[in-house]
């Protein structure tokens, strides 16, 4: 099942690419009505605490698929499925240790129907997400819960003013 938030809340971890640099990966749903032809997304852009990730740095994996940004463009057999989560993989400079991140993201997709000056619609969504230790964990721990992230009615912070 998908969250209806974009950015997906579990899938969120530390990795180490191909080439050994560090990165973080986190999934995100597609934002679109129904499924696009991997090449009509134009690029995916990555905010991690405040840190811009341009699409041209970032890797989307689509049905066990990595592309980088112009493989996204080029590709004639890659689909993006409705129902499917595209891993999002952010190369970083330093290895991302287990805490909480803000995590912000655009996802431009171009609409083949729509005029081109137009036709490209950017999905931003936001989202807190918890990278855990790689290490194994034994023996009682304190622990994030994420719900307190959620900003429903039973977490957001009021304010009532006395009259």
């Amino acid at each position: 099942m998908l969250d209806t938030n974009v950015i997906q809340s579990r899938g969120c971890s530390a990795v180490t690419l191909a080439d050994g640099r560090p990165g973080l990966q986190f999934k995100v749903r597609n934002p679109n009505y129904r499924g696009i032809q991997a090449s009509l997304l134009i690029g995916v852009d990555v905010w991690i605490n405040g840190n811009k990730y341009p699409r041209e740095v970032v890797l989307v994996t689509l049905q066990d698929k990595v592309y980088s940004h112009n493989e996204l463009q080029t590709t004639v057999t890659g689909r993006w499925q409705l129902d499917e989560m595209a891993t999002i993989t952010v190369p970083l400079e330093k290895v991302a240790t287990a805490g909480v991140y803000q995590i912000d993201v655009t996802i431009n997709i171009r609409r083949p129907y729509i005029p081109v000056p137009y036709c490209d619609s950017p999905f931003s969504s936001s989202a807190k997400l918890v990278v855990l230790p790689n290490h194994a964990i034994s023996g009682p721990q304190l622990g994030v819960s994420t719900y307190s992230f959620t900003n429903d009615i039973y977490t957001a912070h009021h304010r009532f003013r006395s009259k």
